[in-house]
């Protein structure tokens, strides 16, 4: 009989080990799939040759959903392409979306200057 409610409580006590690894697991893929937003990875990406906060929001349109990133660069760097850049990653970014959005736009403004750049980039037909 000593043997049995021996045997019974390791069992017991493996059980109660292996979902707790099996909890943990689960914890870790559900902060896996929630994962950074456009606006973290364009933060990260893009960090050296902006200042502040890239802004990244919806606009509902009748046509569908536009994705707007509000950018700023520091005075003297305004590069005519970093707007078509910053562009070209977050349609990457959100393309598998659902429903993925018909164009991204990027706005671009120097930290002191009124230099501003607006890069339109629509969607492609495969993505969308």
């Amino acid at each position: 009989m000593n043997k049995a409610v021996a045997t019974i409580a390791a069992m017991g006590l493996a059980g109660c080990i292996l979902l707790a690894i099996a909890m943990h697991q689960l914890a870790d893929q559900k902060d896996a799939r929630r994962g950074e937003g456009p606006a973290e990875v364009l933060q990260r990406r893009f960090a050296a040759r902006t200042v502040g906060p890239i802004r990244v929001h919806e606009e509902l349109e009748r046509d569908g959903r536009r994705v707007v990133a509000n950018v700023t660069i520091p005075t003297g760097t305004e590069n005519p392409t970093i707007g078509a850049e910053i562009g070209a990653e977050l349609q990457r970014l959100v393309a598998a979306s659902s429903p993925p959005p018909f164009e991204v736009v990027v706005e671009v403004r120097s930290a002191g200057s009124s230099w501003t750049q607006r890069a339109v980039v629509p969607m492609d037909k495969a993505s969308r």
